[in-house]
């Protein structure tokens, strides 16, 4: 989230609040500490305004980039 969201509070927390990069607000709810399925990943990814693509190529970046460290 941080990677595509401003304003965000409520990190680490059930509830994260904040503002995609349109501007529009989005809520989010999910438990941080449980792994989350497609679905569930989909809408936070709607809410956010980010594409499967992007958030693919995002995600790969940073596995890719842990993996070298």
């Amino acid at each position: 989230m941080k990677a595509f969201g401003s304003s965000l509070r409520g990190l680490g927390s059930p509830v994260v609040v904040g503002r995609n990069r349109e501007g529009k607000t989005f809520t989010i709810h999910y438990h941080p500490g449980r792994r989350l399925d497609r679905r569930e990943v989909s809408v936070m990814l709607k809410r956010l305004g980010v594409t499967p693509e992007e958030f693919l190529r995002w995600y790969r970046g940073k596995k890719y980039a842990s993996i070298k460290h």
